[in-house]
């Protein structure tokens, strides 16, 4: 009884780890690219570092080091185009302030002081809708013929590499459990 006991609390601790939000230093961890104003004509840092990763619903952005003097605002698309700061949907003040990404789509955010957003201190952060979870990174090549018709309805169900993990965790503790 007891080693069915191990066994479930195995099985429910790796699938509590797969389903855990992560957490992005804004910029990387080894970045010099925290949030400040962009050097020289490098102004898409934070961009570019955004669109290396893939942020989920409930994944939280940490900014390390903002200015005492400065904040970091989430903005409406419009206004982080204009660098409008006087609208803010939030605002973050603190030296390291945190926020979760709370919805699939896009996210804005610029500097709280109008002239350091102008020189390029914003960022665009796109949060990957559930249903894409096991997509691909790159989107597949147009077509230029007729698009092949759908497949069928498979009844197996898709696994993507987290769940394949969690499903090894659960073989390996049943394959305990009986055997051992």
């Amino acid at each position: 009884m007891a080693r069915l006991a191990s066994t479930i609390s195995l099985i429910f601790l790796s699938l509590l780890a797969v389903a855990e939000a992560k957490e992005f230093i804004v910029g990387g961890k080894e970045s010099k690219t925290f949030w400040r104003v962009p050097a020289g004509e490098n102004r898409s840092n934070l961009n570019y570092w955004a669109e290396q990763n893939r942020f989920r619903s409930g994944d939280v952005l940490v900014w390390k080091s903002v200015a005492k003097s400065d904040s970091v605002l989430e903005v409406s698309k419009k206004d982080y185009e204009s660098c409008a700061t006087g609208n803010p949907i939030k605002e973050l003040k603190a030296a390291d302030g945190k926020l979760t990404l709370d919805r699939s789509g896009p996210f804005y955010f610029i500097s709280g002081i109008e002239r350091h957003c102008k020189k390029g201190q914003k960022l665009e952060v796109v949060v990957l809708a559930d249903k894409h979870e096991n997509m691909p990174l790159l989107a597949p090549a147009p077509a230029t013929e007729a698009p092949a018709p759908a497949p069928e309805k498979s009844s197996g169900a898709k696994v993507g590499v987290l769940g394949t993990a969690s499903l090894a965790m659960v073989a390996a503790g049943l394959v305990s459990f009986l055997f051992l």
